[in-house]
């Protein structure tokens, strides 16, 4: 009895508790989705109207309160990434160009467009944006780069043979996480950069087609997601210390954002197309932050990495 209870005991230690911790959605909206959550708590993404059936970025704390903006000349557009001191960076179909530009929204509430050195509209999308202003960015074809203000600054030097590369996370350690084309075996797998150094992730199930990581926290936990055949996000974290994978609410389909110091990630719940808004808390409900609705814990647990998902890109030159 004492040896079957110690094995009922090792198995729950195995299995950790997390939850769903509901976001207020958008007033006046059909669909409220977050990509991006600051170290205040502060979130980003888009609300598809209920007036116009058009997206529109916002920001606010996660219990509501929210403001929608667009950039001079734009109505309908999503945002991706936001500093702690509130600066919120994202995408915009711009009525001039009749494309997607990207853009930064300032502390003061100014929404500007980014531009070349020499002044041009560049086309395609800011991710997510640092405290200090530098943003990481990307064409519409998948030209990596980095800006500030709201200005290009430089190239985003890629490692590896690339057919395309979309940054979407930085962090204050200059890490940038994101997704790319391997033209090496033509996968879709996400990335790890730091300085000149990159590790290549392979989520380990079958099914997985593309991998983008969607952001790093201090603690060097990834938020990202593993994109099936019929194009269903699943959500999970991968841990870079222990290299180890965690599926959040693996019985749903749902879409991560970026992850926070304080272990939050922003939840889509549901397909692409129908989903409901949560932030995802590595905790227990008495232990998370308090919703606009009833939580719900989720089972999860920490699967250590198969050999061969995560390489550093010394292993695959």
């Amino acid at each position: 009895m004492v040896l079957a209870a110690g094995l009922l005991l090792a198995k729950a230690a195995a299995v950790h508790a997390g939850t769903l911790v509901p976001v207020a959605p958008v007033p006046g909206s059909t669909r409220t989705v977050v990509f991006a959550i600051n170290n205040n708590n502060v979130v980003t993404g888009y609300e598809m109207s209920s007036t116009d059936g058009l997206e529109h970025p916002f920001v606010g704390p996660y219990t509501g309160s929210y403001t929608v903006f667009h950039l001079n000349g734009a109505k309908s557009g999503r945002a991706f990434g936001i500093s702690d001191d509130g600066v919120v960076v994202g995408t915009e179909l711009y009525s001039a160009l009749g494309e997607y530009v990207p853009f930064v929204r300032q502390m003061d509430g100014r929404v500007r467009i980014v531009r070349s050195p020499d002044g041009y509209v560049v086309n395609g999308a800011a991710y997510d944006v640092r405290d200090n202003g530098l943003f990481v960015a990307a064409s519409l074809n998948g030209s990596p780069f980095f800006g500030r203000g709201a200005r290009y600054t430089a190239p985003l030097a890629f490692p590896l043979p690339a057919g395309f590369v979309y940054p979407i996370g930085y962090d204050q350690q200059d890490t940038v996480t994101g997704y790319f084309l391997d033209t090496q075996d033509y996968s879709v797998p996400g990335f790890i950069l730091k300085g000149s150094e990159v590790t290549v992730v392979h989520y380990p199930a079958s099914g997985a087609v593309e991998v983008p990581l969607s952001g790093m926290n201090g603690s060097g936990i990834v938020s990202g997601n593993w994109q099936d055949s019929s194009n269903n996000p699943h959500a999970f974290l991968f841990d870079t210390n222990a290299n180890a994978f965690k599926a959040i609410d693996k019985d749903e389909l749902a879409f991560a954002g970026n992850i926070n110091d304080d272990g939050l990630v922003p939840v889509n719940v549901g397909t692409y197309s129908a989903s409901m808004p949560y932030l995802y808390c590595p905790r227990r409900p008495r232990l998370c932050p308090v919703g606009a609705g009833p939580s719900r814990e989720v089972a999860d647990r920490w699967i250590p990495a198969p050999e061969g998902t995560v390489r550093k890109a010394d292993a695959i030159k």
